[in-house]
């Protein structure tokens, strides 16, 4: 199974904005251990990008000209 590197690059830009939204998110509600809950969340995150990387088509990226 290839994934595509756009479809890869726009996992990457919705999981950056999602995290981006989720701390602020989480204060203004008033969780107390907001930093804690994104921390576990990106740690969570972390090996699911490096397989998503991992099965990702050799093809250059949208970025290359």
């Amino acid at each position: 199974m290839m994934i595509d590197p756009k479809t890869a690059l726009w996992l990457n830009v919705a999981y950056a904005v999602l995290t981006g939204l989720t701390a602020p998110a989480l204060q203004a509600a008033g969780i107390a251990h907001a930093e804690q809950v994104i921390g576990i969340a990106a740690l969570i995150a972390m090996p699911l990008n490096i397989v998503l990387h991992a099965v990702s088509s050799p093809l250059a990226g949208p970025a290359v000209k």
